[in-house]
């Protein structure tokens, strides 16, 4: 069987209008990267040059590192309806009190929970002063099934 290469100009017409699309679309990662870089780095160097009240009287950005001193507050809370690798459980939420400027809820993480909900999980505040460096985000938000009508 002898097989002959046939020139097919709809395949040439494809890859020369696929192949400016990639190289841009390539292009942009690259900027969209050295982008984050610079954020990243400017956030580096405020978290270093301020502490946490000039830091919230400057603004805050949902992704800005910080580093905070200070200990946790008795309120805690547990954040139900979180799964991890499909086992069910909780977030534990802390109220965390800076030596210096606002308090703010910290994520402390997530804990397995029981196999019945009758009784929750314990959950061991530490006491002490304590250094967090973290990442700032919004207020977990736990899903709603519907919204109250009246």
């Amino acid at each position: 069987m002898n097989r002959r290469w046939q020139f097919d100009w709809r395949l040439l017409m494809f890859s020369g209008l696929l192949l400016p699309v990639l190289l841009s679309l390539g292009v942009w990662q690259l900027n969209r990267a050295e982008e984050k870089q610079m954020l990243l780095a400017a956030w580096q160097q405020q978290a270093s040059q301020g502490d946490w009240p000039t830091l919230v009287s400057g603004g805050l950005e949902r992704g800005q590192p910080v580093v905070l001193t200070g200990w946790y507050t008795e309120y805690t809370w547990l954040l139900d309806n979180r799964t991890r690798d499909g086992v069910p459980g909780y977030e534990v939420l802390t109220v965390f009190m800076p030596v210096e400027g606002p308090s703010l809820v910290v994520n402390r993480g997530w804990v397995r929970g029981p196999r019945t909900r009758d009784q929750l999980p314990e959950i061991d505040t530490p006491g002490g002063l304590f250094t967090l460096e973290g990442r700032l985000d919004d207020y977990p938000v736990p899903p709603v099934l519907a919204e109250d009508t009246g």
